[in-house]
């Protein structure tokens, strides 16, 4: 009952904080959150349709990335809207090799614990999959899921084990979730053991990202 509660009250400050952002993302046409790097809201929302044509687009000139020349890249960057255009042609190049190759690519760099930020948000769009992601490895784990979710599900672990960004790991819990029927979730030790420590993490709790904000979904559903 004490969970429930603060769960709740946690539940009532992110709705009045995403509130507040939204207002600001309409009305200075970007979105932020307080003490973190701006993050350019891209005008046009990246849903299935427009996804498959940047693929389609893009296929014939596909090369095998260095996902360490990528992240320079990203860190290099002021147009948002120019990291939006390499991620995608990323995921097209990702989703263009088998997927065994495409998880190896992923996994080979997330055990570099190299990032880079993109100057874009923690977008989540209708289907549950991100339209627009903060990080180079938040973006992998969101491409990872799609393209293996048992991948996916035992990447998972590892993020929760060892990864100190919530934004992470939203998207951990979230495929850890899509793993596992509901009753079977609800009784696993170790995923109840990490809803724990993302509810009680002080850190994220004070300086709340918007990562953090949707990780709570995955309690909810």
């Amino acid at each position: 009952m004490e969970l429930r509660r603060r769960l709740t009250v946690v539940f009532l400050l992110f709705a009045l904080t995403l509130g507040a952002l939204g207002w600001l993302m309409h009305k200075k046409g970007l979105h932020s959150l307080e003490n973190e790097p701006e993050a350019v809201q891209i005008n046009a929302p990246v849903n299935s349709e427009t996804r498959s044509e940047s693929i389609s687009c893009t296929h014939q000139k596909l090369q095998a990335p260095s996902f360490h020349e990528i992240a320079h890249r990203l860190r290099l960057e002021v147009n948002p809207f120019e990291n939006f255009q390499s991620l995608q042609t990323l995921a097209a190049y990702l989703q263009s090799i088998p997927p065994e190759d495409a998880v190896r690519l992923i996994s080979d760099y997330m055990a570099t614990h190299e990032d880079a930020p993109t100057g874009l948000g923690f977008i989540v769009g209708p289907n549950g999959d991100l339209e627009l992601a903060p990080s180079l490895r938040v973006f992998l784990l969101d491409e990872l899921e799609k393209i293996d979710p048992k991948a996916a599900a035992s990447m998972a672990h590892q993020i929760l084990d060892g990864s100190q960004s919530p934004d992470e790991w939203a998207i951990a819990l979230r495929s850890l979730s899509k793993s596992m029927d509901a009753e079977a979730l609800v009784k696993d030790p170790y995923y109840t053991q990490k809803i724990n420590e993302l509810l009680h993490n002080e850190l994220w709790l004070s300086h709340p990202t918007a990562g953090y904000a949707n990780a709570f979904d995955v309690i909810v559903y």
